[in-house]
């Protein structure tokens, strides 16, 4: 189970259903680069796509995730919040 969240630090993500197997990881808005969304033909079928995250300065700090339902429209949303808190 994954979960993307958004706040005024940043876009974050937690993975796993029990508390001794979570994890997670983020991006501050000011690090943050373009999301983007990974489409292909079963993606499109169930609405579900890889959503990735990067980072500006290195590749480590990126994050992929997996088969969120409505990857689309995430990753619309963190653009526009990147639009506010950040500028064009």
């Amino acid at each position: 189970s994954y979960k993307i969240y958004i706040n005024d630090e940043g876009i974050w993500y937690s993975a796993g259903i029990f508390p001794w197997s979570k994890e997670g990881n983020g991006v501050r808005w000011g690090d943050a680069d373009m999301p983007f969304y990974f489409p292909n033909f079963f993606s499109w079928i169930f609405n579900s796509y890889t959503v990735m995250v990067a980072h500006k300065y290195t590749n480590s700090s990126d994050f992929r995730v997996t088969n969120i339902w409505g990857g689309r429209k995430t990753v619309n949303e963190i653009g526009h919040f990147q639009r506010i808190n950040i500028g064009p």
